[in-house]
């Protein structure tokens, strides 16, 4: 997604080496990742807010948190009022799971899970009743024990 390389990610992502650490002085500094996140997610909002990502998910927001560090998509899902259900099977939560695990693990941000310690949290909340409904928090370890 050409977003995620806007405003200066992908050198921050080629300095990150996935073995770097936060106090190499080979890599941008903890604020000036910050900078960069916090204008990505401005940029992506005003890209991809309302996206429908399925047919049954669609994008509401990113967010960036510098306590953290962590960077959070929010979606709203129309999974139990299509399918009847009222609440979100195990095998639909897994699959979800697998799949954002998969997603973030090959995306460009991978090198920052390590760097920075940095996580990936995909929330999802029903789109009828607000309810959160699953959350998938995505950090370096999880990248390392996929298969």
């Amino acid at each position: 997604m050409k977003t995620f390389l806007s405003y200066g990610l992908a050198a921050v992502v080629v300095l990150a080496s996935a073995n770097a650490t936060a106090q190499d002085k080979s890599i941008p500094s903890r604020a000036e990742v910050d900078k960069v996140m916090l204008e990505m997610v401005k940029q992506f909002n005003a890209q991809m807010a309302g996206t429908k990502v399925d047919e049954m998910t669609t994008i509401r927001m990113m967010t960036y948190d510098r306590a953290t560090p962590s960077l959070g998509y929010l979606y709203s899902t129309n999974y139990m009022a299509t399918t009847g259900q009222k609440e979100l099977t195990q095998e639909y939560i897994q699959q979800v799971k697998r799949f954002n695990i998969e997603k973030t693990c090959s995306s460009p941000v991978r090198p920052l899970l390590r760097a920075y310690g940095l996580q990936v949290v995909h929330s999802f909340s029903d789109a009828t009743s607000g309810r959160n409904v699953l959350q998938v928090r995505v950090t370096a370890s999880d990248c390392d024990q996929r298969k």
